[in-house]
Parts: structure tokens; C-alpha cells; sequence
């Protein structure tokens, strides 16, 4: 089971302050969220398969931020399988755990 108490979602890269920094730190656990849910209901994507069907407005490195984040808390693993990604380059494919 997901659970995202397990740590950060956010990197602060930015030396962000709050309020910003809260904002920006819920924006990523919900892209989390949302990506665990996604592989709840299906077992394996790419992510620009996330970007598509889940995260439309996403920035592709948020939603790579949230596979990593996912798969070093054992939800998802990242497999030696690669598909055609969105921007004409192979992209790995993840898998739930």
C-alpha cells in the first residue's frame, strides 16, 4: 500500500520559503498520488503514458520525480523494458510492484 508519509515528495532546489515552499511541496505529493493510483489500476507505463492519460499539464520531470519517489518506496520498480516516449526517444518502463 502507498503510503507517502514515508518522506519528502519535494526537492527543494530552489531554497523555496514558505508559503511557496508548502504549496509547491502538496502539488508534488498529489502528482504522487495520482501516479499511485494510476498503477493501482494498471500494472505498467511509461512515463509519457502518465503525461497522457493522468498528468496532462505536468512537467515530464515532475512526473519522472514521482515514479523515482514511488519506486524508492518499493511501489513501482523501473524495469530493462523501454517503449517509444513522446519526444521520439525510448523511455523505460515501469511496473507495480
Amino acid at each position: 500500500m502507498y503510503n507517502r508519509a514515508m518522506g519528502s515528495s519535494f526537492y527543494n532546489t530552489t531554497s523555496e520559503r514558505n508559503p511557496q515552499l508548502k504549496m509547491f511541496e502538496g502539488k508534488a505529493a498529489t502528482q504522487e498520488d495520482v501516479v499511485a493510483e494510476y498503477f493501482a489500476r494498471v500494472p505498467e507505463a511509461t512515463p509519457s503514458a502518465i503525461q497522457a492519460n493522468c498528468l496532462p499539464n505536468a512537467p515530464m520531470t515532475s512526473i519522472r520525480r514521482a515514479m523515482t519517489n514511488l519506486t524508492n518506496r518499493g511501489i513501482l520498480r523501473k524495469s530493462s523494458e523501454k517503449r517509444m516516449g513522446k519526444y521520439g526517444r525510448p523511455e523505460h518502463v515501469w511496473k507495480r510492484v
